[in-house]
């Protein structure tokens, strides 16, 4: 449907439609470690976000505390309009005491932690802790479509000192109805290495780009003044 992210580029988001009116917006969300920038150079993500934060009129922003309340609004606001949520999260925070404002985001938002679903006593996701700091949170009546949900081992498959979160849904059920198949490399025509079928593939399609002026009628859509429902359907026209 749309995608977006909010102004100090803490989370981003974006909206998929099923069937029957269900909608569900993905959230990815990064929360700053620090609790203040003393010490912090320009090109930190604290320092960064404050300084958007200065320029919005806010007084001492804190990033760290700011993050928890843009993402509380935005939900709830998501929810009033009948939508669903994933919420992906490096929330350098533990919901596992009682003063984590993390879990009062949850209790909140109405928000379930996947992973708990489906494994009584997760493990650490940081190699610095011995708690979890990173969090998928879902809406409850997604549940009845997790399969599965669980994470790498730290510094398996990506380099990092968190580890990598996954979550595994039944399509039919997420969306209530049946999705696209994705397409098969075994009928894909070529592959990357037969290099002549790909310089085949370059020349026809350049010469096709050519003859639809694609490129000139992408020029001309940028200009118009349409809504973004409009712009999708003439963008999709251009490249039919």
């Amino acid at each position: 449907m749309d995608m977006g992210q909010d102004a100090t580029g803490s989370f981003s988001w974006m909206r998929l439609r099923g069937r029957r009116g269900r909608r569900i917006t993905i959230v990815a969300c990064y929360r700053v470690v620090q609790g203040n920038g003393a010490g912090l150079g320009d090109s930190t993500a604290f320092v960064q976000q404050e300084t958007v934060l200065r320029e919005q009129g806010h007084h001492n922003p804190n990033p760290r505390q700011h993050v928890l309340s843009a993402l509380e609004r935005f939900i709830l606001e998501r929810h009033e309009a009948s939508e669903e949520i994933i919420l992906a999260m490096d929330a350098n925070e533990t919901i596992d005491t009682s003063k984590s404002q993390l879990k009062s985001l949850m209790m909140t938002t109405g928000l379930v932690d996947a992973m708990s679903i489906r494994h009584k006593d997760p493990p650490r996701t940081c190699i610095k802790g011995t708690r979890r700091i990173d969090y998928i949170f879902i809406s409850p009546t997604l549940a009845p479509a997790l399969q599965g949900v669980g994470h790498v081992g730290i510094q398996d498959a990506i380099l990092s000192d968190h580890c990598g979160l996954w979550i595994d849904f039944n399509a039919r059920e997420l969306f209530k109805g049946n999705t696209e198949t994705l397409g098969s490399i075994i009928d894909a025509p070529f592959t990357m290495r037969q290099v002549r079928k790909v310089e085949q593939f370059i020349d026809k399609m350049e010469s096709h780009l050519q003859e639809t002026r694609v490129e000139e009628r992408l020029d001309n859509l940028a200009t118009k003044n349409i809504s973004l429902q409009e712009y999708v359907k003439e963008f999709e026209i251009i490249w039919k």
